[in-house]
């Protein structure tokens, strides 16, 4: 519980570096769901032997779909979430990240593409303007004194346009087309990646 009820101090502060030596399994769940949405589905595309435009855009669809299952999931445990910390802003604060996972889903295959191609200068670049981008809307809404709202903002905003500006390196568009053949292929592969990344953090800071 004392992870979580850091989580704000230490994300600001440090942002769990450096080397992640101030790491919080909080701040990894953060970076792992809101912040990147990174649960082992656009890494299984990097993988996959089938490169095809219908691998990609199977791909793409689960990836929606899990970033609107998990967007309701979230929404839904917000007035949970604010009871057992006993802060009320809490509630309009993880409803309104929940969000991100939505909005991070459009980006995952376009960046993971990026990334098989080797266009990591691409991939660069979109992420760079995203930071940008979201550095100024959290400067310019802390200026308007608009509190936690504040990261809130420069969070959201920096999903979007992340999203947004790989989509345009990218130069893809889905089909629309899901095969289960493919969903199964790409949940296998990412739930051994997410289990990775589990354990990972364990024994890194198991001590």
């Amino acid at each position: 519980i004392f992870e979580f009820r850091a989580f704000d101090h230490i994300y600001i502060l440090t942002g769990g570096g450096p080397a992640d030596a101030t790491m919080l399994l909080s701040i990894l769940t953060y970076q792992i769901t809101f912040a990147s949405f990174d649960l082992g589905l656009g890494a299984a595309m990097i993988h996959a032997q089938d490169n095809s435009d219908e691998q990609r855009s199977s791909d793409f669809w689960v990836n929606v779909g899990v970033g609107l299952l998990l967007t309701a999931i979230v929404a839904l445990l917000a007035p949970v979430i604010a009871a057992f910390f006993d802060d009320t802003i809490l509630g309009p604060v993880t409803l309104a990240l929940s969000a991100g996972f939505t909005i991070a889903s459009f980006g995952i295959v376009p960046a993971n593409l990026l990334k098989r191609n080797l266009e990591f200068k691409r991939l660069m670049r979109a992420e760079t303007r995203a930071l940008v981008v979201a550095g100024a809307t959290g400067i310019a809404l802390a200026a308007a004194h608009c509190g936690v709202w504040s990261l809130v903002g420069q969070s959201l905003v920096a999903t979007a346009a992340r999203a947004a500006f790989v989509w345009h390196e990218a130069r893809w568009k889905p089909m629309r087309v899901c095969r289960w053949m493919h969903i199964r292929e790409l949940a296998g592969f990412s739930s051994n990646a997410l289990a990775f990344s589990a354990v990972n953090y364990w024994l890194r800071n198991g001590d």
